[in-house]
């Protein structure tokens, strides 16, 4: 046997391969192995004798033995010493870099693998089946993983706050009172405490949805496990989680199905059980799950299926309601089939009814024993829930106005925001009164919108009202116009537009009382009249027309006296005691009254035509103010506002102004003794359908562009608007016969008897309150000359059996009025000292239609329009 270097055979012969020239121990490639660590240490140690040149050798058989078979033992040795051996067929390695490969090989292939798959001892499908071991430690491997997944789950996943649907309540506005709802907004959903619950409403839910509620730890394995597998298979989750689970999703979390808010929610529920008592996540579970029927919470569901608050349901009651919860759209009785009973849902519940009875006898609680007696008798008398009441858009009609004039109010007073409101929990008390709001729609209705077949009205006609109480600023009515879902524009309530006409003279006339002159006093009553400048000369604005260019004039001096220019609204006396009272105090008196000072009410000489365009609330809020005997108060329509339980007021940021005097008690008595002589017998005679005392004015605005009546009686003030378009559209034709469109509408006409139905139905059964005589105070200016004596024949006095004490005073009111004579203002009839004059239709003659008289300064029906075009 010959020796060779590292264990590789010469290639020819049985000795030693040494290379021709060549040292022992080195390579034929020129190289000794030995010279190599690197490829020394892949080859591994050797054993016994060293390698050519010096030592031991190994002893290799030639080439021609190559293939007999090693000695016993040795290769196995040799593989436990670490020497690997090569293959007998393998010729020797010619490069350095191809020994080192073969080196890595065999050292690769002496290791043992770490997992043994696919199985090295197995052939075929088996090789890729793990062994048992294999499955034990691929278990408890991802085990392990699990539960360090969910221990970091569990640390890192909150208690999050409230979602804001669970929080979210119905906004309740209710009428004066707080007994009658106007309106719920928001989700409907009442909140009740656990100990305003009956044992039943308690128990009855735990029976059929969760029996061990009181017991377990607020999980379901089986439900997170059922909701896994459902998931791994579609996508989506199913049911059988635990009250708490159901408390969780409810009211922390959303209700998407999907595997990551389930395990949320599983994590959320362990905590939740430990932070909270039982009774409490009972509580918030019936205060938050849904009935159906939009009933959120078992207390709406109370109201919703049984008409009575939760406190007053029966065990039966309750056991229908927990029935239905489950799945409302498969147990009411009323669904499924139009609105109508449906005979299958009704089986189904009353299947499941007797299935709760059976599990309530089953629960036993400390407060709660019920016997399978009671429960075969109640299952005899099974309470049919109530049919769902057909609901229109709720804020059709009135009520979206009153609701959007409460929210207003609610935001500026009390600080409740828009995102406040949308969560809900508020119950307003409102100061509307259901009485005088029914007054107000039927009168509007029947007075106005069921003439649309006689008369001609058309589409873009807008009726307002409203009604304020007296020295409270309550607004106890308010029409907004025919349907808020199809014209939202608050015609009661916003500002701007339609011009408040003539209806603004009574403030000149308490301006003018303020400043000593009495309404006996004369001012000028012809037509057109030339506003004077502060010298007395004629200014360069254009004059001021009355009625049909009519002079109402009387003597030489063509004046008329202050109340029958009201009971007429005579433009030119109203502006002509203007300009003598001062532009500036008419519009302070106006402000004193409660019209807010905005930019068009400017302190000219035509303040008094009405030229601005408050809102009707504010209009009929200062009429009131002499109905109150002068004091003013501030319009209101939220009288109170209560948190979630419905007992405990919230304070308003803004506190309401308290009712301030603003005007003597003369003052005020004058004012109404002329408001109440035109409601008597003047252009607002129509208002005498009121069946009661009442003092009111008309009012018109410029090119008859809308139409006012603005009243009061002791108890109630209120003012009817009419107008065309945005307000600054002519009435003309306008509740004519269809066809006549010169005719004007007037404030003594269609608003006048809408205001006289409302008022009539609204205080009815009210006593008549009447007011106080007037007062006669001030100083008579421009009084009525006395006529020149005629030369006559002197006679000597004959006694008189009842001699006068000389003091008679010019302008005094004579005690006894003439008997009544038919004739026309002016002449015989209207004035101070005069008869009235026999009614008409509430408005002067009719003005000739616009479009024939463009050049002529037209004023309103009743002595309103300024003629001037402004």
């Amino acid at each position: 046997m010959s020796d060779y270097r590292h264990g590789f055979p010469p290639a020819h012969g049985s000795g030693p391969y040494v290379r021709p020239g060549s040292s022992p121990g080195r390579s034929d490639y020129g190289n000794s192995f030995d010279d190599d660590p690197e490829l020394a240490r892949l080859l591994g140690p050797r054993t016994s004798g060293t390698y050519a040149g010096g030592g031991n050798r190994q002893q290799i058989p030639d080439a021609s033995r190559r293939s007999e078979p090693q000695p016993s033992g040795g290769r196995r040795r040799r593989a436990a010493q670490g020497t690997a051996t090569p293959p007998p067929t393998a010729r020797p390695p010619r490069t350095r870099a191809e020994a080192r490969a073969r080196a890595r090989e065999a050292a690769r292939r002496s290791k043992r693998r770490f997992i043994d798959y696919p199985r090295a001892d197995k052939t075929g499908l088996a090789r890729w089946v793990p062994s048992f071991t294999q499955v034990a430690i691929c278990c408890l491997f991802f085990l392990a993983l699990g539960m360090a997944v969910f221990t970091y789950a569990y640390i890192k996943t909150p208690v999050p706050d409230p979602n804001e649907f669970a929080e979210a309540q119905a906004v309740i506005y209710q009428y004066a009172g707080g007994r009658q709802d106007i309106y719920r907004d928001g989700e409907n959903r009442i909140k009740v405490s656990y100990e305003q619950m009956p044992p039943a409403v308690r128990y009855a839910p735990v029976a059929l949805e969760n029996r061990t509620f009181f017991t377990d730890n607020g999980i379901s394995p089986k439900g997170i496990l059922r909701a896994l597998w459902s998931n791994l298979k579609g996508g989506s989750t199913q049911g059988g989680s635990t009250i708490t689970q159901q408390y969780v999703k409810n009211y922390y979390l959303t209700q998407e199905r999907t595997l990551e808010r389930k395990l949320k929610e599983f994590i959320i529920a362990l905590k939740i059980d430990k932070q909270m008592r039982k009774d409490q996540i009972l509580e918030g579970y019936l205060n938050t799950i849904y009935f159906g029927r939009r009933s959120y919470g078992v207390a709406t569901a109370a109201e919703t299926y049984f008409g009575k608050p939760v406190d007053k349901l029966t065990i039966g009651e309750a056991a229908v309601l927990a029935s239905i919860l489950r799945s409302p759209g498969f147990y009411d009785p009323y669904i499924g089939n139009n609105g109508k009973l449906n005979p299958a849902n009704l089986n189904r519940l009353k299947a499941r009814y007797a299935l709760a009875l059976n599990e309530l006898v089953k629960l036993q609680r400390p407060d709660w024993h019920f016997t399978q007696a009671q429960a075969d008798e109640w299952k005899r008398n099974f309470p049919m829930p109530k049919p769902p009441v057909k609901k229109k858009n709720e804020l059709g009609g009135q009520r979206g106005y009153i609701v959007e004039m409460v929210n207003k109010e609610l935001k500026e007073r009390y600080g409740l925001t828009e995102a406040k409101l949308d969560r809900g929990g508020y119950r307003v008390v409102t100061t509307i009164d259901p009485k005088a709001q029914r007054a107000a729609e039927d009168a509007v209705q029947k007075e106005f919108w069921d003439k649309a077949g006689e008369v001609d009205i058309p589409s873009d006609v807008h009726v307002a009202l409203t009604a304020v109480e007296p020295g409270t600023g309550k607004i106890k009515a308010v029409y907004g116009d025919k349907n808020y879902l199809t014209r939202p524009y608050n015609g009661a309530a916003t500002a701007g537009g339609a011009q408040a006409g003539s209806t603004f003279k009574v403030f000149t006339l308490a301006a003018a009382l303020r400043e000593g002159i009495s309404l006996e006093s004369r001012f000028a009553g012809d037509s057109p009249y030339y506003i004077p400048t502060k010298n007395g000369a004629s200014s360069n604005e254009p004059p001021v027309d009355n009625e049909n260019d009519k002079d109402w004039g009387e003597g030489p001096d063509r004046r008329i006296d202050m109340i029958t220019a009201t009971k007429n609204s005579i433009n030119s006396a109203f502006v002509d005691l203007a300009v003598e009272v001062g532009p500036q105090k008419v519009k302070q008196a106006a402000i004193d009254a409660g019209i807010p000072e905005t930019e068009d009410l400017k302190a000219n000489a035509r303040v008094t035509l009405g030229t601005a365009s408050p809102s009707l609330v504010h209009l009929v809020n200062a009429y009131a103010t002499f109905a109150a005997e002068g004091v003013r108060a501030t319009p209101h329509i939220v009288e109170a506002v209560y948190d979630a339980s419905g007992e405990e007021e919230i304070p308003p940021e803004k506190e309401i102004p308290e009712p301030e005097r603003k005007f003597e008690e003369g003052v005020v008595r004058d004012v109404i003794w002329a408001l109440r002589e035109t409601a008597e017998q003047g252009s607002a005679r129509n208002t005498q359908g009121a069946q009661r005392t009442v003092a009111a004015k008309t009012g018109t605005g410029q090119n008859n562009e809308s139409a006012l009546l603005v009243g009061f009686a002791k108890q109630l003030a209120a003012g009817v608007k009419i107008y065309r378009g945005d307000g600054h559209k002519p009435l003309y034709g306008v509740g004519a016969p269809k066809g006549n469109t010169t005719k004007r509408l007037g404030g003594g006409t269609y608003p006048a008897r809408i205001w006289a139905a409302f008022m009539y139905a609204a205080l009815r059964g009210q006593q008549d309150e009447k007011f106080p005589e007037p007062a006669h105070i001030g100083r008579v200016l421009n009084p009525l000359p006395e006529p020149e004596p005629t030369p006559q024949e002197t006679l000597p006095p004959e006694p008189s059996p009842n001699p006068g004490d000389g003091q008679g005073k010019r302008g005094d009111k004579p005690t006894v009025r003439p008997t009544f004579n038919p004739g026309n203002p002016g002449d015989g009839c209207g004035g101070l000292f005069q008869e009235p004059c026999p009614p008409d239709d509430g408005g002067g003659q009719n003005p000739p239609p616009p479009e024939e008289d463009q050049q002529r300064k037209q004023g309103s029906g009743d002595g309103t329009g300024n003629g001037d075009g402004t």
